[in-house]
């Protein structure tokens, strides 16, 4: 297990754990890789860790420092839109599928399609969050409002 710290990485046996979030993980081509999240809403800083490299959260300020905020905030714009489209591209291939019975093939490419779009959107998103200085747990308690809330009004609807 391992448990992170903002700081420091502290050497357990086979979980991490970092902020609120534990995670088992494997290691490929000598970095640690996530491979399973238990008991976290969200994962923040721990895509892929190696202690040997420049953090995630260094690189991500890099990129909006360079092309700064408002360029940024136009680009992610941009991003959100592929996105959308990924996720058009998805429904109506869906459609097609379930109407003509072709391969599963086409829908998980799509699948793998929004996947990539979602990853560029978090990306961005992950760059405005440290670039404002919100941080993990202040994003958390924010989350877990909204999801709260929608669990009330999905209760709700249900009576």
């Amino acid at each position: 297990m391992k448990v992170f710290s903002k700081k420091k990485f502290i050497e357990v046996e086979g979980e991490q754990e970092y902020e609120r979030c534990k995670i088992w993980v494997d290691k490929i081509d000598g970095k640690e890789v996530i491979k399973h999240v238990i008991d976290c809403y969200i994962v923040y800083d721990v895509w892929c860790v190696n202690t040997n490299e420049e953090s995630v959260s260094s690189k991500l300020l890099k990129i909006i420092d360079f092309y700064g905020v408002l360029p940024q905030l136009k680009h992610f714009q941009s991003e959100v839109w592929e996105l959308n489209e990924a996720i058009f591209q998805y429904i109506a291939q869906k459609e097609a599928c379930e109407n003509i019975g072709c391969s599963r093939i086409h829908v998980d490419s799509c699948k793998k399609h929004i996947a990539e779009e979602i990853a560029d959107c978090y990306v961005m998103l992950e760059q405005f969050r440290r670039y404002y200085k919100i941080s993990s747990e202040e994003m958390l308690e924010i989350m877990k409002e909204k999801i709260d809330r929608q669990l009330t009004r999905i209760e709700s609807e249900n009576k």
